[in-house]
């Protein structure tokens, strides 16, 4: 290891674990490239590491079609997305990916169906922290918060170091009405990624709920830093700011909500906008 400056990877690419992580941190282009098990590469995490992916003709046709899977879900396309989660699992039909991908669009789509799909995903891989996870959102999407939070246990018990998991069930506590200990896992979630921007909003709004307004505003203010373009944060600083009493900073943040998300009938009602109102007759201030 003396001299060593870089380390060369050659995978088969047998094991498909990893794809769960690569989706739900959005990288659609790293599907396809695996590793093992981190114990394995302890000693070697302070030199580069290039992966050259080999996967067989069977292992790139699934591959592929999770891809596109994912970004047809990512873009809210979720019947097409279902499509080519089917594919999928025609090719490769007891690896979990497919199962968990297809829960999570049917559960955008309001198909009550979209549990069942993430219980296959366990089924096929029970000790894998994202298919719980899958399985927890989707019932949290359907409003059984009680149900989805003891599936978030069971993933925060695989997965007690990982971010995303415990800004998950902050998110179901939440839900719940459990605002401290929504608080506790949603800053367990920010200490292990300080750039986790569900974490920072969710904490915002459960601070909010506990009186820590002044906390609350750091923790928003960090959400739409780290990223400007989301409707919810939005709306939620349009009430903040009318609820101090600054109404042009409220309206403004209500357009802009309005701008990033042109359905959000909350913020019409705020505005006194008329749900029958042509998008084309609203006028809102230009960029």
């Amino acid at each position: 290891m003396l001299g060593c400056k870089r380390l060369w990877l050659i995978t088969t690419n047998d094991n498909l674990r990893a794809l769960g992580f690569y989706q739900k941190h959005g990288d659609a282009d790293t599907l396809g490239l695996v590793i093992g098990p981190a114990s394995l590469f302890d000693t070697l995490l302070s030199l580069p590491l290039e992966i050259i992916s080999m996967p067989s003709p069977e292992k790139a046709r699934f591959n592929n079609l999770c891809k596109q899977t994912v970004i047809l879900y990512k873009t809210k396309r979720y019947s097409e997305a279902i499509t080519y989660a089917m594919k999928a699992i025609a090719v490769l039909p007891d690896d979990p990916l497919p199962y968990g991908l297809i829960a999570y669009a049917m559960a955008y789509s309001k198909n009550p169906e979209a549990s069942e799909w993430a219980k296959k995903a366990i089924a096929r891989q029970p000790d894998d922290a994202f298919m719980w996870g899958a399985l927890a959102d989707t019932l949290d999407l359907q409003g059984k918060w009680a149900e989805g939070h003891e599936a978030w246990k069971r993933a925060v018990a695989l997965a007690p170091e990982d971010s995303w998991v415990h800004s998950r069930i902050g998110i179901s506590l939440l839900g719940l009405n459990q605002f401290k200990e929504a608080i506790s896992h949603l800053e367990k979630s920010l200490k292990l990624d300080p750039k986790n921007v569900d974490s920072h909003y969710f904490v915002s709004e459960a601070l909010w709920h506990i009186g820590q307004k002044e906390h609350a505003d750091k923790h928003l203010q960090e959400a739409l830093k780290l990223q400007p373009h989301i409707a919810n944060a939005r709306m939620f600083l349009a009430f903040r700011l009318r609820a101090k009493g600054n109404e042009a900073e409220a309206r403004e943040a209500f357009y802009e909500t309005l701008r990033l998300d042109p359905g959000r009938e909350l913020a019409k009602r705020a505005l006194g906008i008329s749900s029958s109102t042509k998008s084309e007759d609203r006028v809102l201030p230009k960029d």
